[in-house]
């Protein structure tokens, strides 16, 4: 591996341990400003020499957000019965591999085109994991071995199911709560 890569992760994952800190530190900072909000009727900000803070009052006190793990182990019917009743909203996504072929061979029609937009994406995602000690670097390179074939196994059961389910479900039952998302899908869905 290149010297240059190497001392490149070393600075990143340095500063990875202070952002994490940092934003512990910033989220208990929130919620004491919350907390002693609590009164207060309506938004305001805080204005100092460096910038303002905005404190918006939450017109929800409620928010729901659907578990896609969870729901995708309902049966199709249900699926459909809740979709019916409006209680879950549908969303449309592209396939891109399928529109990327098509577009490559002009079967995409101009109409079409001036909705969807692309985005150039890098060539690589740079993932920074944090370990909680030295000591435990191998367990995790062992627990990474196990991780990668636990894949391969789910991979082969998941090619069992039935195709146009599941191309239904992962079409129009999406979720896009970024606690469910993999550092990846936060990127590629412009989350980070």
């Amino acid at each position: 591996m290149n010297e240059n890569v190497k001392k490149l992760a070393s600075e990143a994952l340095s500063l990875q341990r202070k952002i994490k800190s940092d934003t512990e530190k910033l989220k208990k900072i929130k919620e004491a400003i919350i907390k002693e909000s609590h009164g207060a009727n309506r938004s305001y900000r805080v204005n100092l020499m460096d910038g303002s803070i905005r404190v918006t009052k939450s017109k929800k006190l409620r928010s729901f957000l659907l578990n896609k793990k969870k729901f995708a182990n309902f049966d199709i019917q249900l699926k459909k019965k809740l979709v019916r009743n409006r209680v879950i909203k549908l969303s449309y996504t592209i396939n891109p591999e399928v529109y990327q072929k098509l577009l490559e061979e002009n079967l995409i029609d101009k109409t079409v085109q001036d909705v969807v937009a692309e985005r150039q994406k890098q060539p690589f995602f740079v993932s920074i994991y944090l370990n909680k000690s030295k000591e435990k670097v191998q367990n995790n390179q062992e627990e990474e071995i196990i991780e990668l074939a636990e894949d391969e196994i789910d991979e082969e059961e998941d090619s069992e199911v039935d195709y146009m389910d599941d191309l239904f479900i992962k079409s129009i039952f999406t979720d896009d709560d970024p606690a469910d998302m993999s550092e990846t899908e936060k990127q590629e869905k412009g989350f980070e």
